[in-house]
């Protein structure tokens, strides 16, 4: 499943930007029940913006904080819910392409946070990772 993410995200043409792509609730600091900071900035990487917005929309849970959690992210409604809130606040939809890398981008973080889960001796805690990895896949065009 990773090849094949990997070679959807890395067939996208939309341009790069610097963000941050760790977007796991420990690194994430609220202020009056809203996001204030993100933290943990050996993170950054140059990726189209869809790409960070579907990392941070699986790690995303809609009732802060969850400092630390070991629950396993957001579901996909959850997912969707965060990408029609993101493109509506910032004004544009998603182009489908945008929309198939976010998903996969997401997707592939929970792949990664699952192999880590796994390598921790969380065999559980991995498979809540990919639980819903068919319906990601088929959103992210695969």
């Amino acid at each position: 499943m990773g090849q094949l993410l990997n070679e959807r995200l890395q067939a996208t043409l939309l341009p790069l930007v610097v963000g941050h792509s760790d977007w796991y609730q420990g690194n994430l600091r609220w202020e009056g029940g809203k996001l204030f900071a993100a933290d943990d900035w050996d993170s950054i990487a140059a990726l189209p913006q869809a790409a960070f917005v579907g990392c941070s929309a699986v790690s995303y849970l809609p009732s802060p904080p969850m400092h630390c959690s070991n629950r396993p992210g957001a579901d996909v409604d959850d997912t969707a819910a965060f990408l029609e809130e993101y493109t509506s606040a910032r004004g544009t939809a998603f182009s489908q392409e945008e929309e198939e890398v976010a998903w996969a981008a997401g997707l592939w973080q929970r792949v990664f946070d699952g192999a880590k889960a796994l390598a921790a001796g969380r065999p559980q805690d991995a498979a809540d990772q990919v639980r819903d990895a068919p319906e990601r896949l088929r959103l992210a065009g695969c």
